[in-house]
């Protein structure tokens, strides 16, 4: 009896642990990947709020408009919208959305682990119940 009191110590203490350590790491990487898409939705709609500004857009009104000439000029009609687009916003968006991918490939592994974790001790504390001879 006292045997089995010890290792339900010792494998609760480890639980505890290992529940703290998995949810810390989750954290974050939850808190990581939120800002990543705060600073591509916050970069797409700089970008959007600036073109609007700069009435950019009003190349696509009159591309329904006046089909033809955009046809016949294309080349010109996408340089000048390239040209003012805001690069630097682009840039920042585009770097993160990089970065992010990276995160997320390099990431799979540890995130398939914690997974796991986080279930075999949820699984352990059904089994256990908070009762001391769980094992």
């Amino acid at each position: 009896m006292k045997t089995k009191t010890v290792v339900l110590s010792v494998m609760n203490t480890i639980m505890s642990f290992e529940k703290k350590r998995s949810t810390r790491w989750q954290a974050f990487f939850r808190a990581g990947m939120g800002i990543g898409a705060v600073l591509v939705i916050g970069a797409a709609a700089a970008i959007v709020l600036q073109l609007i500004r700069q009435d950019t857009l009003s190349l696509g009104e009159l591309l329904f408009e006046d089909r033809e000439i955009i046809m016949e000029f294309w080349q010109d009609t996408l340089l000048s919208f390239f040209a003012e687009m805001p690069l630097d916003l682009i840039l920042l968006g585009g770097t993160t959305v990089v970065l992010v991918g990276a995160v997320l490939v390099a990431t799979r592994k540890q995130r398939n682990r914690v997974k796991r974790k986080l279930t075999e001790i949820a699984a352990f504390e059904k089994k256990s119940g908070g009762k001391e001879d769980a094992i």
